[in-house]
């Protein structure tokens, strides 16, 4: 079918409920909420006037938003929905809906191209689509729970804050432990993408999260960002099961 003239896609997770309004394929609209704002979300629905909804997420979702149904024609999302790509991932893992998005972003933005998206947030996700196959990838720590683990698993290390920036070889605990954490990260990051370049010839890479803002490297020729990657990505599934 062709682009829908307004729809809404919802992605539900366990603090934030981000969403985005796309009218004739076009993002439009493109905010957060917390995830007890579900009054708000609601009312920005009916304002919008969607014609069809999609509803995914990590986090439960609140029994609220099956009043959605009186608005648009409602979609909810989980590792079973029929996707506009194929996949060979273990049907038994049940991937996350958002590295499914991530993929289908992928696929409408190089159509026949071998394509990578890196999602950095709460994990590091490398979501690989080959010849319009989802074909997995890696899940990795994030910044945080980095921060987080080396402060919970040891008994004197605190837990320090993300610097945007952090020398490599620093002369105090706080400093090597942001060095650890930033440094660390960046180079895992870094790693990853040269080996899946030398894995896969052409490959065209989307970097999106929200501490994508941390990665400090400049961008090369084949390397995009897209912060609305996952919202893109949730759309092209509505669209593919709009009725």
């Amino acid at each position: 079918m062709g682009q829908l003239e307004r729809a809404l896609v919802l992605d539900i997770g366990n603090t934030r409920i981000k969403y985005g309004g796309f009218e004739h394929g076009e993002l439009t609209l493109n905010a957060s909420l917390e995830s007890d704002e579900v009054d708000a979300l609601i009312e920005i629905t009916r304002a919008f006037h969607p014609s069809h909804i999609l509803i995914s997420g990590s986090g439960e979702i609140p029994d609220e938003l099956n009043s959605l149904k009186e608005h648009g024609e409602v979609v909810f999302a989980d590792a079973n929905i029929q996707l506009p790509i194929g996949s060979i991932y273990d049907k038994q893992s049940k991937p996350g809906i958002d590295r499914l998005a991530n993929a289908c972003a992928l696929n409408e933005k190089f159509s026949g191209q071998h394509a990578l998206a890196i999602d950095m947030g709460t994990c590091v996700t490398y979501d690989l689509l080959i010849d319009g196959v989802f074909q997995g990838g890696i899940i990795a720590p994030g910044l945080q729970m980095r921060a987080r683990a080396m402060h919970e698993f040891t008994a004197a290390l605190p837990l320090v804050d993300i610097p945007q920036k952090a020398i490599f070889s620093a002369n105090s605990t706080l400093g090597c432990l942001q060095s650890g954490v930033l440094n660390g990260w960046t180079k895992e990051i870094e790693g990853c993408i040269e080996t899946f370049k030398n894995n896969f010839s052409d490959l065209q890479i989307v970097l999106t999260g929200g501490d994508a803002i941390y990665f400090a490297p400049p961008l090369k020729s084949y390397i995009f960002a897209d912060p609305f990657l996952t919202l893109r990505g949730l759309y092209q599934i509505l669209l593919f099961n709009a009725r």
